[in-house]
Formats: C-alpha cells, sequence, structure tokens
C-alpha cells in the first residue's frame, strides 16, 4: 500500500487543524468545575489516553471498531450538518438525527470507499474481513437513521444534503476518503467545536489563552511519538496514518467524556435533551 500526495496533505490538515480543537478541553472544564485542579485533570487526560493507545495496540480490530461507533456518536452530537437534533421531538428521533449526521463520516464514508479503505485499514493492522461484516448491519442501521431524519420534518436542508449525499456517491471514484474525511473532520466538526467552546468561555476564537497552545503542541508532539513507535514495526506500511488514527482514538476517549457527559449536565448548549 502506497500513501499519495493527496493523503499526506489530509493527514497533516487533521494534524494541524483537526487535533486542535481538544485543546480547550482544560479550560471547559475549569469553566463547569468550581474547584479544578490541574493535576487531576492530567491524570484522568492522560491516563485515558494511556489506555486508549493501549487498547489501539493490543485489540486494533475491535478498538477500531468501537472507535468508528464513538466518532459517530461524537460527531454526531456536534451536529454538522446543521439539523438541529435538540428540536426532534422525541429522544428516538433525537438519536437518530445524531447517528445520520455521525454515521455519514463513520459508516458512509468507509462503505462507499471501501476498497480503497481497506487497504488503509490493513495498514492499521485490523481484521478488514471482521469490520467488512459489520458493514451492512451498520449500513442499515445508518439508512433507518437518514429515513427517520428526513420523514420527521421535511426542509429544504435535508433535500439539499440528500442530494449532495447522492452526488457524493456518484463521483465517489475520483474522489480521495482521507481528504473528504479531513475536510468534514477539520470544516465540519474542529471548527464549530472550537467556535463554540470560545463562545462558551466568552474568549477570542483568533486569541486563545496559552493552555489551547501549550495543548496543542503536546498533541502534535504525541502523533510524532507514535509515529516513531509504529515505525519501529515492520508491517507498519504507513506509521504516520496509523499513529495520527491511534491518538485520535486515545484523544477521543478523555475528550468526549468531557463534551459529551461532563458538559451536558452542567450546560443546556450542550445537550441534545432538553
Amino acid at each position: 500500500m502506497t500513501i499519495s500526495t493527496v493523503d499526506i496533505l489530509a493527514i497533516l490538515g487533521v494534524i494541524l487543524f483537526g487535533i486542535p480543537h481538544g485543546a480547550l478541553d482544560w479550560e471547559l472544564v475549569k469553566h463547569s468545575d468550581r474547584n479544578p485542579r490541574l493535576i487531576r485533570f492530567l491524570c484522568f487526560y492522560l491516563g485515558s489516553a494511556g489506555i486508549g493507545l493501549a487498547l489501539w495496540i493490543t485489540f486494533p480490530t475491535a478498538t477500531l471498531l468501537f472507535f468508528l461507533l464513538i466518532t459517530a456518536i461524537h460527531f454526531g452530537r456536534s451536529d454538522p450538518f446543521r439539523l438541529n437534533p435538540t428540536a426532534a421531538p422525541t429522544f428516538f428521533l433525537k438519536t437518530a438525527n445524531v447517528l445520520f449526521q455521525g454515521g455519514t463520516i463513520a459508516v458512509f464514508l468507509p462503505w462507499v470507499h471501501w476498497f480503497t479503505i481497506e487497504p488503509l485499514f490493513d495498514a492499521l493492522n485490523a481484521n478488514t474481513d471482521a469490520i467488512a461484516a459489520t458493514g451492512y448491519p451498520a449500513l442499515i442501521a445508518w439508512l433507518l437513521a437518514l429515513i427517520f431524519t428526513v420523514s420527521e420534518s421535511a426542509s429544504l436542508r435535508k433535500i439539499s444534503l440528500l442530494i449532495g449525499l447522492a452526488g457524493y456517491y456518484a463521483l465517489h471514484n475520483y474522489l480521495n476518503p482521507l481528504f473528504a474525511f479531513a475536510l468534514f473532520f477539520c470544516l465540519l466538526h474542529s471548527a464549530p467545536h472550537y467556535l463554540k467552546a470560545s463562545e462558551h468561555l466568552g474568549t477570542s476564537a483568533t486569541r486563545p489563552k496559552k493552555s489551547f497552545w501549550v495543548n496543542t503542541v503536546c498533541a502534535w508532539i504525541m502523533v510524532l511519538l507514535a509515529a516513531a513507535f509504529f515505525d519501529t514495526f515492520a508491517d507498519a506500511v504507513a506509521p504516520l496514518l496509523s499513529a495520527l488514527f491511534a491518538i485520535l482514538f486515545a484523544l477521543t476517549l478523555p475528550h468526549m467524556i468531557i463534551v459529551d457527559i461532563l458538559l451536558p449536565k452542567h450546560f443546556l448548549a450542550w445537550r441534545i435533551t432538553a
């Protein structure tokens, strides 16, 4: 398997512009905790990330499947297509809205590009046969979520989104899945999340606090260290790719606990249910 120039640009885009969106997590914790303790936060964050890395290395197939699942939940909760799951009348329809939006990147994209994605998953040491076996049930669940979301209340935005997905499918042979993932992750998830967090904290998005830069640089160093680690294996065809997704998974675990569990308990703006 070879990594193209477009793949490299996509990976660098996620590292430079995607990963930093979680660098405000400490500020968000401080904002929600009356007695924040940095040591406790670091132990929680680094401990969770360490467990994530250990799982990624030890159980790559199960961990990748779990990563795709939590990606669908986390990305969907961020409302990337602005379909407003909060406005859905029932918890079931709210959940369908979230899974449809997040499943677009976690289910639809891998399914459409499977013959291109399969070597990438194989480079991550995952059992692609096992992942493929889950593909059709996941696709059916995503399609049902799509149907429930669209039928709940048709709108021009939803119709435009369906046309866009159909167009993407029609042109997928000419498109790069890693580049598509990078665009989705950076533009539809990371950037809105960063802006929402900045607004919530009452800080300037163009002048974040020093902790943002410290955390960002630390995350970049983690990617480089992980790349050096994976480069020691003879079968690691793409150590940078392995490092990127290993660190993404590791950092997603504590990030999700903060953004999708802790903050919704304290602030209505972070909830999808009233």
